[in-house]
């Protein structure tokens, strides 16, 4: 006689040991950054969202299953804005460093003068720039 698959066999040795929301929410607690808690709750609600679209046709023979799985997306969902609202940081900051408020009068004087000189330069620059044609260039051709 042959061997009995693993999977037909009549010993209990599950793959899969479910867990409880609170038991998952734990190990996720302990993870470090908050970018992998939020990929890890992601991953999971997505699980949870494809289990129940498997059961979406048996809703009147399984109503307790799809408010189980309502409860826990929601959970886990509140959870991920929970995470996602922690690890909000000031990311201009790192790239842009902010104005420094401590000018000088002097600086703000040399600014003012450019300033000055730059407006006038585009105002004479406006002047010698011809916007339309004139009829002698039409006659030239």
């Amino acid at each position: 006689m042959g061997s009995v698959p693993s999977e037909l066999s009549l010993d209990f040795r599950p793959e899969f040991v479910p867990k409880t929301i609170s038991n998952f929410l734990r190990e996720v607690s302990l993870i470090g950054t908050s970018s992998d808690k939020a990929s890890r709750l992601e991953s999971f609600v997505n699980k949870l969202e494809e289990e129940m679209r498997k059961i979406d046709g048996f809703k009147r023979e399984l109503p307790l299953c799809v408010l189980l799985l309502n409860d826990a997306i929601l959970a886990l969902k509140e959870e991920s804005m929970q995470c996602v609202g922690r690890r909000v940081e000031p990311v201009l900051e790192e790239f842009m460093p902010l104005k420094e408020d401590n000018h000088s009068e002097e600086d703000s004087n040399k600014k003012n003068d450019n300033d000055f000189n730059c407006n006038k330069d585009k105002k004479n620059w406006m002047t010698s720039v011809q916007l339309w044609n004139t009829d002698d260039d039409y006659s030239k051709c």
